[in-house]
């Protein structure tokens, strides 16, 4: 449990803040114009891509997210 806490506690404290002074219900986490967190979701877009082809995008395990079942699932469901 204390990982967890340690891991989310900063992301849940935004959240709250973004709630309660602009009526956010989540919160994007960018690096360099990059989403790379929604909270304490997983973070996916499904589109078209400039080259008309369907894509599918997540932050990558760079470091700057957990990797986790859910993400992993989705990836090999897709």
């Amino acid at each position: 449990m204390w990982l967890y806490v340690s891991n989310y506690a900063p992301s849940l404290r935004t959240m709250r803040i973004g709630n309660e002074k602009h009526g956010c219900d989540q919160a994007l986490w960018l690096i360099h114009d990059y989403v790379t967190e929604v909270g304490t979701m997983n973070f996916f877009v499904y589109w078209k891509n400039e080259q008309g082809e369907n894509e599918l995008i997540t932050p990558p395990l760079d470091g700057t997210i957990l990797p986790g079942i859910t993400r992993d699932s989705i990836l090999k469901l897709m």
